[in-house]
């Protein structure tokens, strides 16, 4: 069995810019309708969902999570700000290629919802990008 992490971040755009807003689609469900999306969706694809939980994440963990960005600021900096804003939502995967199905979802998702999925500027979902980058979200997330 493989795992895999996925961090839901429903609300990063209640309080932005009207130009970051432009990048939605169509209108982002509440939080809570958001999350039991996500969930339904996951477990449409008969995968297990092992861990979840709803947590503010601290600027040492966004920080170690997103430490392959270090060497671009700009990019780091906003990760840190927007990933420490507010309350996310942390799940562990676990299933047959769970990390390559998580993944397809989440750009699925993102294609749903933004009108510029692939360079959003704000993360309201991630999805770990490989199985070595999976490995050490869930550790660090999930112990």
């Amino acid at each position: 069995m493989e795992q895999t992490v996925v961090i839901l971040k429903p609300d990063v755009f209640i309080h932005i810019d009207r130009d970051e807003y432009s990048q939605l689609k169509k209108e982002l469900p509440e939080a809570e309708k958001f999350i039991e999306y996500i969930q339904w969706k996951i477990r449409e694809l008969n995968l297990s969902i092992i861990s979840e939980r709803k947590e503010v994440l601290t600027e040492s963990v966004v920080a170690e999570h997103y430490a392959e960005h270090r060497n671009s600021p700009d990019k780091f900096n906003g990760l840190l700000k927007s990933m420490t804003s507010g309350s996310s939502y942390l799940m562990l995967i676990e299933w047959e290629n769970a990390q390559k199905l998580i993944r397809a979802l989440i750009m699925d998702i993102r294609e749903e919802f933004l009108a510029t999925p692939k360079v959003a500027r704000r993360n309201m979902t991630h999805a770990s990008w490989n199985i070595e980058e999976a490995k050490m979200e869930a550790q660090l997330h999930f112990g």
